[in-house]
């Protein structure tokens, strides 16, 4: 009797196709699951231009290694700055799917699957962080998450409702499973004997990005291999990949960064609540991966955020864990914001306004001075004025034009 492996993965999927002359070639060998993810309106930032792409393998995952060495963590170069404004609220789409039971109850249960899914549901549609509105994202959960119903939210509903200069983000948590040289997404109506007949394969999944006119897809992809550990506290995630199933995405732009480097198992860990990769994943959403203080999250921050902490976090577990990047992408690819950061910028600005009114009025009190048009009890009193924060109207009126310099002098004493 044929036996089929089951795999967890959380997939977060930002569609991205870059304009001619500004991606790289993407450089990969052979990627479990591929899929998708991208400043908010009316502001501009500097972006930067697209960095090397990482090559990524995923094999089936083996027994949790014993670590005394950590790995190197892939890097990807640092984009150029560029001048790009953020796209409007309006061009952001979003599926997100997080299955943790189903209906064939031989498939086992997963415990974060639907947790992970909920919150990158929550971080997208919060105006403080993401670009969503609620109705430019459907969340499907569970019984929700069928073959059907995926497939009509990926490849009907998106592809009529997104346009080629949009950005499109697919979160996929759930089991995964090699099986006949391909791989599936198990569905919740999945049938472990005949998964080719009622889940969603790769290839049928490639066929549905492939009907996506968006430029941006961004894929975040956390998988898991929970049937041979589901009775652990810290259960492991991972899939096994038998050949490269988006092989023909290759070079069109899409960015794929996967929780590990395919050969290693993806950490759950209870007190987190999440998988590693995700929970890492949310914190830099949230704008903890705001490297250049800018108060806005970019992908190229989220990787230098993620690929670290995931490492260090799996290491002190014991485990070994690489987080991988492929693809190429274009500049300043904005997928959140910090709304601290923005806080503060703010009042920097206001700060800065502030100032250079100060030294505008002094600078005009002081032409005036020197011109003998007004005394030097006159200029003393009102530079205190001014710098105290005192209201004189006034004083206020005069530097405003709104009462002339002969009213000043006789009426200012």
């Amino acid at each position: 009797m044929k036996k089929t492996v089951f795999a967890c993965l959380s997939v977060i999927v930002t569609v991205t196709f870059l304009f001619s002359g500004s991606s790289l070639a993407a450089k990969a060998t052979s990627a479990p699951i591929s899929l998708s993810i991208g400043k908010p309106s009316g502001s501009s930032l500097a972006a930067k231009a697209t960095s090397a792409p990482i090559s990524l393998s995923i094999a089936k995952p083996s027994a949790l290694p014993v670590v005394d060495k950590p790995k190197a963590v892939p890097v990807i170069s640092k984009p150029a700055v560029v001048d790009r404004k953020v796209s409007q609220r309006d061009t952001y789409y979003a599926v997100v799917i997080g299955i943790g039971k189903y209906k064939d109850d031989r498939i086992p249960k997963l415990k974060y699957t639907t947790v992970d899914a909920k919150e990158m549901y929550k971080i997208l549609t919060d105006p403080q962080y993401g670009y969503f509105p609620e109705n430019h994202v459907k969340l499907l959960i569970d019984e929700e998450a069928t073959s059907s119903n995926i497939k009509s939210a990926i490849g009907t509903w998106l592809r009529r409702n997104t346009r080629k200069d949009d950005t499109v983000i697919i979160f996929f948590a759930g089991h995964g499973a090699p099986e006949d040289e391909k791989t599936y997404w198990v569905t919740y109506n999945a049938n472990i004997d005949d998964l080719y007949g009622t889940a969603l394969s790769n290839d049928e999944i490639s066929d549905m990005f492939d009907r996506i006119e968006a430029k941006k897809m961004i894929a975040f992809l956390d998988s898991c291999y929970s049937a041979a550990t589901v009775h652990r506290t810290d259960r492991k995630r991972g899939v096994t990949i038998v050949k490269d199933p988006f092989q023909k995405f290759k070079g069109k732009g899409r960015v794929i960064i996967t929780s590990s480097d395919g050969e290693e198992q993806s950490l759950e860990i209870d007190k987190f609540g999440h998988g590693v990769f995700t929970y890492h994943l949310a914190k830099a959403l949230k704008g903890e991966a705001d490297e250049n203080k800018d108060g806005y999250v970019e992908l190229d921050e989220v990787w230098d955020y993620v690929k670290y902490r995931v490492s260090d976090t799996a290491r002190r577990h014991g485990s070994s864990q690489t987080p991988i990047i492929d693809g190429s992408y274009s500049a300043g690819i904005v997928l959140s914001s910090h709304p601290e950061r923005l806080k503060e910028l703010e009042l920097e600005a206001q700060r800065e306004r502030k100032r250079k009114e100060l030294e505008s009025k002094i600078a005009t009190l002081t032409e005036l001075y020197s011109k003998g048009e007004i005394t030097s009890g006159q200029f003393d009193k009102a530079v205190r004025i001014i710098k105290s924060g005192e209201k004189n109207k006034l004083l206020d009126d005069f530097l405003s034009d709104e009462i002339s310099l002969t009213t000043f002098k006789t009426v200012f004493k």
